[in-house]
């Protein structure tokens, strides 16, 4: 899987946020504007669960969001590091819910906000990096999450 190494995950950071900023205007809920059909991944539907291995999937939002950008400013990255575990999720559509739309009915993140994939404990994890604007009411489903997929990391 993928190295985690900071300048890598700096650099992503600031693209999620460069991308939702420009995102942060498109009418509609908060899922529909963050899971935009030029960073959709290929080969995956977007209400099921998250196929394994999925790190190529997170590849190709990295590149697209990348490739979009790069004629943009570098935006600060302001926000917060988002971990899902996919091996936890129950599919019961409650952070879907109270997220407007922010997770799947599989508790999977927006795809706007995919920066990592990797391994942790033996099993595949899935990191996204919220912008400060969406961290409350992305916090309303890590708080809602009965089974604990997704988690803030420190």
């Amino acid at each position: 899987m993928l190295d985690l190494d900071p300048r890598v995950l700096t650099h992503r950071s600031a693209a999620v946020c460069a991308w939702a900023r420009l995102r942060r205007q498109v009418p509609g809920p908060p899922g529909s504007r963050h899971r935009s059909l030029a960073l959709r991944p290929s080969g995956w539907h977007a209400e099921g669960e998250l196929p394994r291995p999925f790190d190529a999937l997170v590849a190709q939002v990295v590149q697209r969001r990348d490739r979009a950008l790069a004629d943009a400013i570098a935006v600060p990255p302001v926000g917060r590091w988002l971990l899902y575990e996919p091996e936890q999720q129950l599919a019961c559509g409650t952070l879907e819910f109270v997220t407007h739309g922010l997770f799947n009915g599989h508790n999977v993140p927006a795809w706007d906000l995919w920066a990592a994939a990797t391994i942790l404990d033996a099993e595949p994890v899935l990191i996204s990096y919220v912008p400060e604007w969406l961290v409350p009411a992305v916090d309303e489903g890590v708080q809602s999450s009965a089974e604990e997929c997704v988690r803030w990391l420190a």
